[in-house]
């Protein structure tokens, strides 16, 4: 999520998710959701700016997370309830962390699940994979 947990609060999550707790909550720009023996993390979405994003000659780096290589005059933005849905179902927390592209000729696509011609999504650099 790009913010730092104290380690207390951490200890506090893991306790929760060991008792069996049912539950959502924030941490460090995280958003942790427990339920039916599932644990689901993803990006805090009120953490990401909805503000479109230009990408231009080079790869974007969104959100600090995802490298983005699109052609010049797209903008990304988080994915949202009016961005094409994946075949897959997700969270809608989960989904509005992605990003979603929207191609100069208007075709809006989220390249996590759906490719297409010129558009990739990479993790960046910061998570050395």
């Amino acid at each position: 999520g790009g913010g730092r947990a104290e380690p207390s609060a951490i200890d506090s999550l893991l306790a929760r998710i060991l008792a069996g707790e049912v539950f959502r909550s924030t941490l460090g720009g995280v958003l942790v959701a427990v339920r039916n023996a599932e644990i689901l993390i993803g990006r805090e979405p009120a953490r990401i700016s909805a503000a479109p994003v230009a990408v231009g000659e080079e790869p974007l780096l969104w959100d600090s997370r995802f490298r983005i290589s699109a052609p010049a005059g797209s903008t990304v933005v988080p994915a949202g309830p009016r961005c094409p849905k994946p075949e897959k179902a997700l969270p809608a927390f989960v989904l509005a962390g992605l990003p979603a592209v929207t191609l100069p000729d208007g075709c809006a696509v989220l390249p996590h699940f759906q490719p297409h011609v010129g558009v990739s999504v990479r993790l960046g650099e910061r998570f050395r994979l």
